[in-house]
């Protein structure tokens, strides 16, 4: 679980500034838009549920792989997200990864 944990959700890359960020507009804003809302969601959906950190760990797992369509993100796509906008990605990560430790 730990590794499938550590796979979706990385550690937190320093945060982007917005001109390191693509246009607005663009597939590859609207992707990493995407990713950030789904973060955000999961991470309100996991503070609300309580539970052990391993139940808040798996909960964030399944309701990410729940969302990602809804988001209009493969997978491989928010995967890709993660790797080429980390710093995009990073707020949205610690909010959930916050959340899942219980500091929030």
């Amino acid at each position: 679980l730990a590794a499938r944990y550590a796979r979706w959700f990385p550690e937190p890359a320093p945060a982007a500034s917005s001109s390191d960020l693509p246009r607005p507009g663009t597939k590859e804003r609207d992707d990493i838009d995407a990713a950030c809302c789904a973060l955000a969601s999961v991470a309100e959906v996991v503070a609300l549920l309580g539970g052990s950190p391993i139940a808040r760990q798996a909960d964030a797992i399944e309701l990410l792989e729940r969302l990602l369509p809804s988001a209009r993100l493969t997978p491989a796509r928010y995967r890709a997200v993660l790797r080429d906008h980390p710093g995009a990605l990073a707020t949205s990560l610690r909010a959930l990864r916050d959340a899942v430790d219980g500091r929030t």
